[in-house]
């Protein structure tokens, strides 16, 4: 987006494909208590969390996919839930 001849866009998005996971896993990690007010039921929640879990992790290069897994089911023991998520 360009406001007044500045291209802003290029300020605010990550530049690298490690930022972007890293920005990914920070936007799960904000959603992750309003979702879980949001869903009564754990699995309804779990449905939710895997599938944002599962584009991460897929998206990640094979070197980083066993660390991302330890950060995700770090966010899971810190949420109280005993599930654990291994692709």
């Amino acid at each position: 987006m360009q406001v007044f001849g500045v291209d802003f866009a290029e300020r605010l998005l990550p530049q690298s494909e490690s930022e972007w996971r890293d920005r990914m896993f920070a936007e799960l990690q904000l959603h992750m208590p309003r979702m879980q007010r949001a869903h009564a039921v754990p699995a309804e929640f779990l449905g939710w969390f895997l599938g944002e879990a599962d584009s991460l992790v897929a998206n990640a290069p094979a070197a980083e996919r066993e660390s991302l897994c330890e950060r995700i089911n770090a966010l899971l023991a810190d949420a109280g839930l005993s599930d654990r998520y291994c692709p």
